[in-house]
């Protein structure tokens, strides 16, 4: 498993559904499609539409932090290791102008004042300048541990390991294999 097949999943389309069925309705697309002019409020005959949720993001930040979900509802650690590149590049997951304009029409008003989609020269491009890893099985316990590049870019990396007040000098293939 990748950093990347992580975020995919969290970005990816989940349908929105109960029991198998369509759970949205949308009193502007029920109108438009009975050839009626949306309005505010009800419509007297909503449809049911199959919809889906997905995550959408404007502008990229500068500095990108990701935590992982390491535990489960019973507090359990997932011990599923996590590959974590030493570049990051999240275009795949940026929105299209295309999809962009299709969506835009049914995003809340607070939503449409976003900047949607990224242009297409920002960059959505990172590179890792540091690991936090936690060791033990429990919520409750364990300890944690650090590598972090002090090193103006990935190929000028200056990288060490931090474990409480012991500081060593260290690679970045340690600090990708943590």
């Amino acid at each position: 498993c990748s950093l990347m097949d992580c975020l995919q999943k969290f970005a990816g389309v989940e349908a929105m559904e109960e029991d198998f069925h369509p759970s949205y309705d949308c009193s502007d697309c029920a109108k438009a499609s009975q050839g009626e002019a949306p309005e505010n409020g009800n419509a007297k005959k909503q449809k049911m539409y199959a919809t889906s949720k997905s995550w959408l993001c404007g502008s990229m930040p500068k500095l990108l932090t990701v935590q992982l979900k390491r535990f489960n509802r019973k507090l359990q650690k997932i011990k599923t290791k996590v590959a974590v590149p030493a570049t990051l590049d999240l275009s795949d997951l940026m929105m299209t102008p295309d999809i962009a304009k299709n969506v835009r029409e049914h995003l809340k008003s607070e939503c449409e004042k976003q900047e949607l989609p990224i242009s297409p020269d920002e960059k959505a491009s990172y590179e890792l300048f540091g690991i936090v890893q936690h060791h033990g099985s429990t919520l409750q316990g364990g300890h944690y541990t650090a590598y972090v590049n002090l090193g103006p870019t990935l190929e000028e990396g200056n990288w060490y390991f931090c474990n409480d007040a012991t500081v060593a000098k260290c690679s970045l293939d340690d600090a990708l294999k943590a």
